[in-house]
């Protein structure tokens, strides 16, 4: 009988053994674990992204939501740290300078291709005439945005990452 009794003793010393290895982990990740990821995520922010050597895409011109370009390409910038500047307007590839300090950003004059596109030459003219008009921007987390001398939003990015 003694036999019987040190095996039903080291099963009972086993079962507390995981038992507490079992309480212990559910604590440390009930510690860990500050709720659910969702919310979390919505209330973290974001770094901002960078100014330059991002691929800016345009959401908004003017106020209004721009439409796709010529071949069904979004419009977009990209601001290099050589303070050269590149994209597309929607018809036409585009390039030239840019100058940066602090908030403030002013653009050069710009040299394009010369491709013809009816049906969306108009947006890519408002577009390049809005990058003419440019005073000043912000950055928040992965929104750029441009605004003109009279404080008025006229150009609004979103960064896009290549893949």
């Amino acid at each position: 009988m003694p036999r019987k009794g040190k095996i039903h003793y080291k099963i009972q010393l086993s079962l507390k053994t995981i038992l507490l290895a079992t309480v212990l982990n559910f604590l440390c990740v009930g510690f860990a674990w500050s709720g659910d990821p969702a919310e979390s995520a919505s209330t973290e922010s974001k770094p901002n992204a960078s100014l330059t050597e991002t691929y800016w895409k345009l959401l908004t011109l003017n106020g209004q939501q721009v439409t796709l370009g010529a071949g069904g390409k979004e419009l977009q910038i990209v601001l290099k740290d050589t303070n050269k500047v590149n994209g597309f307007s929607g018809c036409n590839r585009f390039m030239g300078s840019f100058e940066n300090d602090g908030d403030h950003l002013k653009f050069g004059a710009m040299a394009a291709t010369m491709m013809m596109c009816a049906e969306t030459m108009e947006q890519e003219q408002e577009f390049l005439k809005a990058l003419e008009s440019a005073a000043s921007y912000t950055l928040h987390g992965e929104v750029f945005t441009i605004y003109n001398s009279e404080k008025f939003a006229i150009l609004h990015f979103e960064s896009v990452y290549l893949q």
